[in-house]
């Protein structure tokens, strides 16, 4: 017997045939506040990498270190304790390790839709979430980070009081497409429920899959990849390169070969995608990352170009088995799922 389960509002009909719990909550930015305040109390592996991203940012706390924590304490939409001021935090996480040291974690998310130029006006609103004469609990607590859930990338701040740092959406989506398989099933109905709500609307497709019969060292030397320019490059999630049989032979990586199919392309692994931007060759000397202008020099070395697409990249997730083509390996871009490539033989 086949189930669905369907919700209808006032604005908008389904996207969808079967919803799911988080559909009951919704879409709107407090809606998706309230869902990743739920999942930071409820799941452990969610919980761990979320605050290991924050560690990453900071590099000194270690604050996922579960066996280190004597509690962690939640709350959505935290109203002040001492005062009448119609402010809400949106998520308050309260740690406390077993060696006395307390850490308040304070989050202030707008919507995803919005583009934000800069974090001064969020900042403002974080230092009242930290104003003792409003929030008892500051004064109970020897390091205060204040976290912004925006589009604005890579602010870390750090003063005598407070540190602020800013985390995307697009790096808690990240978060949840990487766990979704191993965790609870209530991390993959988030995931769903964000991707089929339209919420990430920035993200087009979830896999971007370039040819890289030439191009497969760089990218793995780099931690970039650049193809020329046009329109049809959709923003995406993750770079899966495809590369020959014969490269990925020298890898010696476990092959499952379909014996009717004579060169199909190979999948190796999953590379996360920072950033993605075009540019034209006599614009490069107008970057700031010094170290960025220098990888994009040298992935043109000895080629000519005039305008370009660069995808910067995070660290590479390598697949257990390599993963391979169903037909004749070309020279085609190709987009996917994450769904399309779960199995060892894609399309």
């Amino acid at each position: 017997m086949k189930k669905y389960y369907r919700i209808y509002n006032r604005s908008s009909a389904p996207k969808k045939f079967s919803h799911n719990i988080f559909s009951i909550i919704g879409t709107k930015e407090p809606d998706l506040t309230k869902s990743i305040s739920f999942l930071l109390y409820y799941s452990d592996n969610f919980r761990t990498t979320f605050l290991k991203l924050i560690d990453s940012k900071l590099k000194n706390l270690n604050l996922h270190n579960s066996d280190k924590i004597e509690y962690i304490k939640v709350f959505a939409e935290q109203k002040p304790d001492k005062s009448n001021d119609m402010i809400r935090r949106d998520i308050t996480i309260q740690i406390k390790f077993k060696n006395g040291n307390k850490v308040l974690i304070i989050i202030e998310a707008k919507s995803p839709h919005i583009k934000y130029k800069n974090l001064e006006d969020i900042e403002n609103q974080l230092l009242r979430y930290i104003d003792s004469d409003l929030y008892s609990d500051v004064s109970k607590f020897e390091s205060l980070i204040c976290v912004s859930l925006t589009n604005i990338r890579d602010v870390n701040k750090v003063t005598r009081k407070y540190t602020l740092l800013s985390i995307t959406w697009e790096e808690i989506f990240l978060i949840l497409s990487k766990i979704k398989s191993n965790d609870n099933y209530l991390v993959e109905m988030l995931y769903d429920h964000i991707l089929s709500g339209g919420v990430m609307k920035f993200i087009e497709k979830e896999i971007f899959s370039p040819p890289a019969a030439k191009t497969y060292k760089k990218i793995n030397e780099l931690k970039i990849y650049c193809c020329q320019f046009n329109r049809s490059i959709k923003k995406s999630l993750y770079l899966m390169p495809r590369i020959p049989i014969q490269e990925a032979r020298d890898t010696n990586i476990k092959l499952c070969l379909n014996p009717e199919v004579k060169s199909p392309g190979v999948f190796l692994g999953l590379y996360p995608i920072k950033d993605t931007f075009a540019l034209n060759k006599d614009l490069i000397e107008n970057l700031d990352d010094q170290e960025l202008r220098n990888k994009i020099d040298k992935w043109f070395e000895n080629e000519e170009f005039s305008s370009f697409q660069i995808y910067v990249l995070g660290d590479f997730m390598k697949f257990d088995n390599a993963k391979i083509t169903k037909s004749q390996n070309n020279a085609y871009q190709k987009y996917y799922t994450f769904k399309e490539i779960w199995n060892n033989v894609i399309e």
